[in-house]
């Protein structure tokens, strides 16, 4: 998988209304590669998005083309998802699930602040 991610310039993640209580592993797995997503305006997986600046939220197939066409026309627009990966060490690895699970138990409220890429 690693081998074909590296090759990808966006990951598409477009889902059913109503699926909106879940965030996609591809997710995860794109921000590793930093390979910014491109996904619809539903439930957490969009906010999920925006909070953490991995990528573009979309309203419909209509801005979904505008927002491609932008980037092939300015790739560079790209460049500001370099650090992609290391977003996904400090807030996705499993370091930084235990150290949330380790605040957790010790009764410490974890912070809930908006990570972003550097961006």
């Amino acid at each position: 998988l690693p081998g074909l991610l590296v090759e990808m310039d966006l990951g598409f993640i477009f889902r059913d209304e109503g699926v909106d209580q879940s965030i996609p592993v591809w997710l995860f797995e794109f921000t590793a590669m930093n390979i910014p997503a491109i996904c619809n305006a539903t439930g957490i997986m969009a906010q999920f998005v925006r909070d953490n600046g991995i990528g573009y939220v979309v309203g419909d197939a209509v801005e979904a083309v505008r927002v491609v066409g932008d980037i092939a026309a300015h790739p560079e627009t790209l460049d500001r998802f370099r650090g992609l990966h290391d977003v996904a060490e400090r807030c996705f690895s499993l370091r930084a699930s235990r150290e949330i699970f380790q605040r957790t138990i010790a009764g410490e409220s974890a912070p809930v602040s908006k990570v972003g890429n550097g961006a």
